[in-house]
């Protein structure tokens, strides 16, 4: 997209589709062909079909293509284009190496290529001379002149970076520049003198795009992490505007956000993985990120191009109302790791975390999971976590023995591990007295304070989706069954019946007759005999192939060691050879890992003989870190192509380590073949591994969810037994204490939703991308629905997916409660209100009050009233609105009156003066005399008798004449008004329930001596305070 040449306010975009689009970027309209003023674009494009990079001109008023007089062909790589608009009519375009250099003015054009055939990642032109610049791969810098000139070619080179060259921007006057590549370097240059130059390091991530105003006073960083750093001359970060950061590629092969999305419970923000070695603070009411929070406290390792670097990471974050506790880990695969937990606690007065404590190695390899007892309590507080070394560890809050840190720490206060098996995840119950953990395919059940053991479940044999012993029977061909008799189709039935009847009922008569049966089988002889695959003949496998891909207990790699032991091969139909061999080639190298290949050996082309060393030492640094993959490849896929009939080539190729073996005969080959499929075929028993634990809340608090490989297991802790299953292959695990949901995301990228109790789908979903986590928000605005019409009532699910969006599902074309509304743009109304936010927010009321009808404004928006435009002036960041020079004169005109209004209001309050004169000292009365007043009666005394009250007047009335005779001045009418203001007062008291004739005449004469000494009590009160 590019700015317009003639109408700095339109913006010109050329979509996918071959549009070409032009907005009104300063109110995001979309503009309407006809506009005659309109300059032309030049546009490359590559349709489906072939593989060249084509371009024409079009003219983007009319959106026709313009015929040219050009025979320019270009490559099929990726172009870069940069065009000069001023003085000097030419387009440069780069392809890999080579620069096209083409004048829109003559047509013509010449061809370069970079030193030493170096692609080029990024070119632009100079303001002012007929020049341009590019940088390559290896961090070079080449400023061209003079290019369209065969024997006059110039070029100046500037050599900094060590990395490929990423953004470069030229100074409004053209005297220098700015560089950046993937070191997050920023680095200005003089175009005359390339050796002055200036850093600014640390910029936070890859600087991925650079841009300087036209005053150069700032100039624009755009990093990868989604953030845009404004840098000043004295070469200082003036201001960042940062939201959801993004996270870089680092070639390290581990998860960008491996902490996944956790909550925060103090303030329901979602929790993940920021910056290196960062957490950051998302809030989903308001779409935007609160703040990054440094974990680890040291510098991050910038990438380079030979060699990959491996920074300190978070891998796994815990939560609670105070606390926060973080596993840091940094592994090189070369070195003994490193392991730190921190414990953070929140700082009322800083409002942020700060650490308490830091524990160095409290495991081995890493952390598989931290967990807090409880999110809202902090008395009794406890944290379980679970290491690499397969150990759970609980901490607990103990006093410091230390005189330089006093107060409270944390301290490991137990240890536990079952039977030497893996244990993947921990879960504690609602009330944090009980901890659950999956060892293996065991759920153990531990006292929380002390981590002993309670009780250890396992489900039955096929339940957890994976069968530890297969064994398969087959009837030898001509020998009769000694029970053929008694398995007629009629006593087939009869069996049935019976066993039916003996679970029903308790018939004595049914249990004789089935151990009568039961002793016939016992004195029948079965001499069971093994057999070989060869001996079994064709009949028999298909049956068995049918037999054995029934079994739904069986995962697809257990079906494959049984067809291999069985000699069951599989013929495939030739349409589906060529899609099952690039599965299997894409199974043991990836697109991303051929393309990374690629690259390697096209770059080891391009080295001296004397650089290939080092070169063939990297890809030997790179197979290195595929001998894990290629293990599981060996283990994995190689039983697949030897039930897969391939023919008799791939018989002779066999596959080892991802390439074929040529050095030995044909007899070593199929020997290596055999011994690996023997070794295969010998494997150790499998068992299933608990991969999530969690504890269910409320009313089914005694219930706890776990997850397999193929399975969801529901077990009862109140009998011990296993509630329930459903067959899922879960990935993700998300539950909700609010609503007792739980949100299960499978391996095939479906989501359901069900509660723990009966595992039946509430909701389903499929066709859901790939994710790193989800996690359940609370409501700010609860619904008061049931779960089976809002699932969503409650809580909000969201999930964070592999293209580092934060996503939750919704009806279409409803409006989100908990969302603020959000800011829509219009055309200003006049050039005063141009770039003023408030002028925007003000138009936006003027048309709303001008319509009737509520109109939708946007995708998000029903409606746009006054409050809310206020509103959402008030909820922007400070960051996103203008300067304060702009937006202070409009809102204050807004708040200012007129002289009339003024006058008007000035004569208003002097008439009431007048007639209310005595506001200050009426209200002194009030607060004062009253309250004392109140405070001198009983409410439990009756008042309704009429003499009382004639009496209680008179009184005051005496009172009050007594307080006239002792003023003379304008004073004395406020004592009246005192008067009117106690009486007022009287109606107040409190009515109760009616007494007998008798005590109310005892208690009159009480009261009313009461009554006259309060009435002189105030009465001097009154009299004290206005003289």
């Amino acid at each position: 997209m590019e700015l317009e040449l003639r109408d700095s306010e339109t913006l010109v975009e050329c979509t996918t589709k071959g549009e070409v689009l032009r907005w009104f970027w300063q109110s995001g309209r979309l503009q309407e062909t006809g506009n005659s003023k309109t300059a032309c674009a030049f546009v490359t494009f590559r349709t489906a079909d072939e593989e060249q990079v084509k371009w024409f001109v079009v003219d983007t008023s009319s959106a026709e293509r313009l015929n040219v007089p050009c025979k320019l062909k270009l490559l099929s790589d990726e172009p870069l284009i940069a065009v000069d608009t001023k003085k000097f009519k030419y387009i440069a375009i780069v392809q890999g190496f080579f620069v096209y250099f083409l004048s829109y003015k003559s047509w013509s054009w010449r061809r370069l290529f970079n030193a030493h055939h170096v692609p080029i990642t990024v070119v632009r032109s100079h303001p002012f001379e007929e020049a341009i610049i590019t940088g390559d791969e290896t961090g070079k810098i080449f400023l061209w002149r003079e290019f369209m000139n065969p024997s006059s070619v110039k070029t100046t080179l500037y050599h900094w970076h060590h990395t490929a060259v990423s953004s470069i921007a030229f100074t409004p006057s053209g005297a220098g520049f700015y560089s950046s590549g993937y070191e997050s370097v920023l680095v200005y240059w003089n175009t005359k003198r390339p050796d002055l130059r200036n850093f600014l390091p640390r910029m936070g991530s890859v600087i991925c795009h650079l841009a300087a105003n036209d005053d150069n006073s700032q100039i624009a960083v755009c990093t990868a992490d989604n953030g845009v750093h404004f840098v000043g001359t004295d070469n200082q970060v003036i201001s960042t505007l940062q939201d959801f950061t993004y996270m870089e590629n680092d070639k390290t092969g581990n998860s960008k956000f491996p902490v996944g999305l956790r909550l925060n419970p103090r303030t329901n923000t979602l929790v993940l993985n920021g910056k290196y070695g960062h957490l950051q603070f998302y809030s989903a009411y308001t779409k935007n990120m609160l703040y990054n929070i440094d974990i680890v406290m040291q510098n991050c390792l910038s990438m380079e191009t030979d060699k990959v670097l491996y920074n300190i990471i978070v891998t796994k974050a815990a939560f609670n109302i105070d606390w926060m506790a973080t596993g840091e880990v940094f592994n090189d695969n070369e070195h003994l790791p490193e392991l730190r937990l921190k414990f953070w606690k929140y700082d009322e007065a800083a409002k942020n975390y700060t650490l308490n404590t830091n524990i160095e190695l409290p495991h081995e390899g890493g952390f598989k999971a931290i967990e807090f007892s409880s999110s809202n309590q902090v008395n009794n507080l406890l944290c379980a976590t679970v290491g690499e070394d397969n150990k759970i560890k609980m901490w607990s809050l103990e006093e410091s023995d230390n005189i330089y840190n006093k107060g409270k720490v944390w301290c490991c206060v137990a240890e536990t591990c079952y039977r030497n098996l893996t244990v993947e995840s921990i879960s504690f119950s609602q009330d944090g007295s009980v901890l659950a953990a999956g060892y293996g395919n065991t759920l153990c059940i531990y006292r929380a304070e002390n981590l002993k053991l309670k009780a250890a479940l396992t489900p039955p044999p096929g339940y957890d989706g994976v069968a530890p012993h297969i064994q398969v029977s087959l009837r030898s061909k001509g020998k009769e069954s000694p029970l053929k008799d008694e398995f007629t189709p009629e006593k087939q039935k009869r069996w049935l019946q019976l066993f039916n009847d003996f679970v029903e009922k308790n018939d004595e008569t049914i249990i004789k007759e089935l151990e009568k049966f039961a002793e016939k089988c016992e004195k029948i002889e079965f001499n069971p005999k093994e057999v070989s695959a060869d001996e079994i003949d064709e009949a028999t496998r298909k049956q068995l192939y049918n037999k054995i891909m029934d079994m739904h207990e069986l995962n697809f790699f257990h079906k494959v060691l049984l067809f291999q032991r069985l000699g069951i091969r599989v013929n495939i139909r030739p349409e589906g050879r060529e899609r099952l061999l690039a599965y299997l080639y894409d199974t043991i190298l990836p697109a991303g890992e051929r393309k990374r290949f690629r690259e390697m050996e096209n770059e080891v082309n391009r080295m001296s003989t004397r650089e290939r060393y080092k070169a063939k030492s990297r890809l030997y640094e790179y197979q290195k870190r595929r001998s894990k993959y290629d293990e599981e490849v060996q283990k994995k896929l190689l039983p697949l192509m030897e039930v897969l009939n391939f023919g008799d080539d791939c018989k002779n190729a066999p596959l080892t380590n991802g390439s074929h073996t040529q050095d030995h005969t044909t007899t070593t080959e199929q020997s290596d073949d055999r011994d690996l499929i023997e070794d295969i075929g010998d494997l150790d028993p499998v068992i299933a591994q608990i991969s999530k634990v969690q504890f269910a809340a409320g009313e089914w608090a005694h219930l706890v969810i776990v997850c397999t490989e193929r399975r969801v297991l529901v077990f009862n802790l109140l009998t011990l037994r296993l509630h329930a299953a459903c067959k899922l292959s879960v990935e993700h695990f998300a539950f909700d204490p609010i609503s007792n949901l739980c949100a299960a995301f499978t391996k095939y990228n479906e989501l359901h939703v069900f509660q723990p109790n009966v595992p039946l789908p509430i909701y389903q979903r499929r066709n859901l991308p790939r994710l790193y986590g989800a996690s359940w928000l609370p409501r700010r605005h609860p619904k008061n629905r049931s779960v089976n019409v809002d699932w969503q009532a409650m809580s909000t699910l969201y999930f964070l997916t592999e293209d580092q969006e934060i996503n939750y599902l919704a009806v279409p074309d409803s409006v989100d409660d908990d969302a603020p509304p959000p800011i829509t743009f219009s055309n200003p109304a006049n050039q005063a209100l141009q770039y003023s936010t408030f002028g925007t927010f003000a138009t936006q009321q003027h048309s709303d009050m001008q319509t009737s009808s509520r109109q939708p404004i946007g995708p998000l928006v029903i409606g746009n009233s006054s409050k809310l435009a206020v509103k959402s002036l008030i909820d922007m960041s400070t960051h996103t609105m203008p300067p304060l020079s702009l937006l202070a004169a409009d809102f204050v005109k807004s708040l200012l009156k007129s002289a009339d209004s003024q006058e008007k209001n000035a004569t208003e309050e002097v008439t009431s003066e007048k007639e209310d004169k005595p506001l200050y000292n009426r209200r002194k009365m009030l607060n004062g005399g009253a309250t004392a007043f109140m405070n001198g009666h009983d409410a439990g005394h009756s008042d309704d008798d009429e003499s009382a009250d004639e009496e209680d007047d008179k009184g005051a009335k005496v009172k009050v004449n007594a307080a006239k005779r002792t003023t003379t001045n304008e004073e004395d009418v406020e004592m009246i008004d005192e008067a009117t203001a106690l009486e007022k007062r009287k109606s107040l008291i409190v009515k109760s329930e009616e007494i007998s004739a008798n005590a109310a005449k005892n208690s009159l004469a009480q009261q009313r001596h009461d009554n006259e000494s309060q009435l002189k009590r105030i009465a001097a009160y009154s009299i004290e305070l206005e003289f």
